[in-house]
């Protein structure tokens, strides 16, 4: 819904903050079995030692 409605985004992130302005956003897609959710895990543990915060939403 959010992600078709490039005003709609905004107004929330703006609700947010400046925190969520400057935040990345990572997309994993793929058939099952490929390995999203190691890829995933690895990703966020690398992201928190470098001392980032990390939100994972499925």
């Amino acid at each position: 819904m959010v992600e078709r409605n490039a005003a709609e985004l905004a107004e929330i992130a703006a609700a947010f903050g400046a925190d969520a302005q400057r935040a990345h956003v990572v997309g994993l897609t793929g058939s099952p079995g490929v390995g999203k959710s190691t890829t995933t895990n690895e990703l966020v543990a690398a992201y928190r030692r470098d001392g980032k915060r990390v939100g994972v939403l499925a």
